[in-house]
């Protein structure tokens, strides 16, 4: 009986060693959500003020059961960035990751620099009185204390007399691409020359800057007279020694009035920028 009684006895010490080998401890049980992704984290290491010394595991990181899994929180899915944050007391490390769906743009909203104007152009077209055609052009000296005009014109009376000034505003086309000259308002005369003496007006070229309306081409520089063919093209070899392309004298955004003897406003164009720099 004490025979059996020892070997029953071993037999079930056996069997409860084998179940025990193959049962999971409650330690290693981890309830997880699968539905949500998993974010790791090691748990703090030695306290580095307490002066215990790390195990060899500690130096190389942390050992599998110094985990915890974390199911992150289903809300913080649904922003455009998430933060993972890692700290150790003895060695505070953060790292922070960011999602971003759009590419990065830059920072830098400051304008280019804007070209500068280096000469002006008017091309002067045809009205209800006329059909003369050609430019008008301004080009600053090398020095850019004066102003060079060209004049090209064609379509005029032969032998006929003409006159050429520079207006305050500038002008629109009409119906069968005739120009309204009207438009151009009265000559540039920014220094209130004509204003000052309206009924003895009389441009002196050799005082051009106290008897001139600045944009009196003609007065300073002479009337155009036409060939026998109806043309006319000058390169005023004097430039304008007061006259800009920008500025309170400046030309742009003005336009050129060619007038007839009688002053009527027979051709017209606006002043335009013709090249940069």
């Amino acid at each position: 009986m004490i025979g059996v009684s020892f070997s029953t006895l071993a037999i079930c010490l056996i069997a409860a060693l084998v179940l025990a080998a193959h049962q999971p401890s409650s330690a290693s049980i981890l309830k997880l959500n699968l539905d949500l992704p998993i974010s790791l984290f090691p748990t703090p290491g030695p306290d580095a003020d307490s002066g215990a010394e790390a195990s060899s595991i500690d130096r190389f990181g942390p050992s599998p059961n110094q985990w915890q899994m974390i199911a992150p929180d289903a809300n913080s899915m649904d922003t455009e960035a998430s933060t993972t944050t890692s700290t150790n007391e003895s060695s505070p490390v953060t790292s922070t990751t960011t999602a971003i769906d759009s590419p990065i743009l830059p920072t830098d909203t400051s304008s280019p620099p804007q070209p500068t104007v280096v000469s002006a152009f008017a091309n002067i077209h045809r009205t209800k009185y006329a059909s003369i055609h050609g430019f008008v052009s301004f080009v600053p000296s090398p020095a850019k204390q004066a102003t060079f005009i060209k004049i090209a014109l064609n379509g005029l009376v032969p032998n006929a007399t003409y006159k050429v000034h520079i207006h305050r505003n500038v002008v629109s086309s009409l119906s069968n691409s005739r120009w309204d000259c009207e438009q151009a308002d009265g000559h540039f005369d920014p220094l209130n020359i004509k204003a000052a003496g309206e009924l003895t007006y009389q441009c002196d070229p050799l005082r051009p800057k106290e008897t001139c309306e600045l944009g009196d081409i003609s007065g300073k520089f002479g009337d155009v007279v036409a060939t026998k063919y109806g043309s006319y093209i000058r390169l005023i070899d004097t430039p304008d020694p007061h006259l800009t392309l920008v500025g309170e004298f400046g030309v742009l955004q003005r336009s050129v009035v060619v007038h007839n003897k009688d002053g009527q406003r027979v051709a017209c164009g606006n002043i335009a920028p013709m090249a940069y720099a």
